[in-house]
This record gives C-alpha cells, structure tokens and sequence, in this order.
C-alpha cells in the first residue's frame, strides 16, 4: 500500500533506505492531516513488531539463557524493591555519620544540597514511590487522601538548610521538590 508524503523532497526513496520508519526520524516529514491516523497504525504496528521480535529472541534461546533471564529479571525486581525501603542506622553509626557531614560541609569552598521527599514527608507531605506513597497507594486502589500544600510548614531540615545559606555556606540547592517548603524557610528561587 502506498502512502502520499508531503515534503521538501521525494521521501519514498529516503524511507526505503532507512532501517527503520520510527517516529524520530518521521518528524523531519510533514504529514497531511488525513494521513496522521495511518501514520499512528504504522508506529504502532512497528512497535508490536519489535516487541514480537524481542519475544521471539527469548523463546530461540536455550533453557539456560531462559533461566538466566529470568535470575536477572528478579534480580532487577529485587534491587529495586530493596531501594524503596527505609532503615534508620544505629545511634553510634548515625553520630559518625553525622561528623563525616558535618566535616564536609566545613571543608566545601561551594556547597551545593540536593534534596528529595525525605526532606518533605517529615512535614507531613506525602512522597510518591514509597511504601505510602501515591503513585503506590494508586496501583494498590487505595485512598491517597487528601494532601493541602498551602499548609505545610518548613521542618528544621528546611531552616537548617536556610541557616547554612544565610551563614554563606550553601551556594545552591537542587531539588525535586515542588510543595514551596525551601521557599517559605527563606530560601531565594535563585539559590533553588
């Protein structure tokens, strides 16, 4: 079946030597608009092909490189089970911890923080990978309730981090959050 392009040339030869018609190198075409659905079916009729391909792989291979496979997979599904979860450190390891950190801000010419949800769920703010968080209370079908981020308060996390910049010691804080706290402890959006 043939297809009409719009383009700045003759692309019929272009796709032919192309080794595949993805969407990343359709772009540099412009498409008529009553050709976008067939556009759409050709992506996704190249996707379940390479997905069939990738199935096909794993079913030529021997029983052993399937159970290889299959370790590494739970392997993987593991360590990323493993990163979700929280521990607390003794006190005796903590306390070293605590003067390692406290040795290497004194010794930074340019301290820059980068912060996550750890520094948020204190403050009451959910985060949303954890083990309640919101993207998994949702895949489970549970409630996430309901969270107002106008009245959350900046934990002494937040203000230490405030103190250490009106101190001149922080120069910049890089951060994933978005519920404002670094900004109501005092911090500059140009510090963030």
């Amino acid at each position: 079946m043939d297809v009409a392009f719009e383009s700045v040339g003759n692309i019929s030869d272009d796709i032919k030597d192309e080794p595949e018609f993805t969407e990343l190198n359709f772009k540099r075409y412009r498409l008529p608009r009553a050709n976008k659905i067939l556009y759409k079916k050709i992506c996704a009729k190249e996707q379940k092909n390479a997905s069939l391909k990738k199935i096909a792989l794993i079913l030529q291979k021997c029983s052993s490189d399937q159970v290889k496979e299959v370790r590494l997979r739970w392997r993987r599904r593991d360590d990323a089970k493993k990163r979700l979860e929280e521990f607390e450190d003794p006190e005796d390891i903590l306390k070293v911890k605590c003067e390692r950190l406290a040795q290497a801000i004194t010794q930074a010419q340019h301290l820059v923080v980068y912060t996550g949800a750890g520094i948020s769920t204190s403050a009451k703010m959910p985060d949303f990978r954890g083990a309640n968080g919101i993207w998994t209370r949702l895949q489970q079908g549970k409630n996430i309730g309901n969270h107002d981020l106008t009245l959350a308060e900046p934990t002494y996390t937040y203000m230490a981090l405030y103190e250490l910049y009106k101190r001149n010691i922080l120069k910049y804080v890089v951060s994933q959050n978005c519920d404002g706290l670094h900004l109501r402890s005092g911090l500059l959006k140009a510090v963030l």
